[in-house]
């Protein structure tokens, strides 16, 4: 086999590798051993978004800084699905979304477990 043949088919496997490794990473979200979690996929967390939660503005300005994931959800009645977690310098940051049938939502971002910044879009 001549030598360029073989360089392009070794870059072409490389390139198969790599699709499939974003691929995975795209469609699977790792989540460390806590307790709390395991591998949950795209579709898993937003079957969860489907549910008929309604979410008010009233209650979305009623969450303040400081409250734990636990005293929101209770709060709103129903478990926020989860969108990101990073863990960077000993900061455990995740962010979860409440979304009414109407596509309105309000999405909760928390720093090692208190509440540090919320957004919605058009909550009734």
């Amino acid at each position: 086999m001549p030598t360029s043949m073989a360089f392009r088919s070794s870059r072409y496997g490389w390139l198969v590798i790599s699709v499939a490794l974003v691929g995975f990473f795209f469609f699977v979200k790792y989540v460390p051993p806590d307790g709390q979690a395991t591998l949950l996929t795209s579709k898993d967390r937003w079957a969860a978004a489907r549910r008929p939660v309604v979410v008010t503005m009233a209650e979305y300005e009623r969450i303040g800084t400081g409250m734990s994931y636990e005293q929101v959800s209770t709060f709103i009645g129903a478990e926020g699905v989860e969108l990101s977690r990073s863990y960077v310098a000993g900061y455990i940051t995740v962010m979860y979304s409440w979304k009414n049938a109407n596509g309105s939502n309000m999405n909760v971002t928390f720093q090692n477990g208190a509440l540090i910044a919320k957004a919605q879009f058009g909550l009734p």
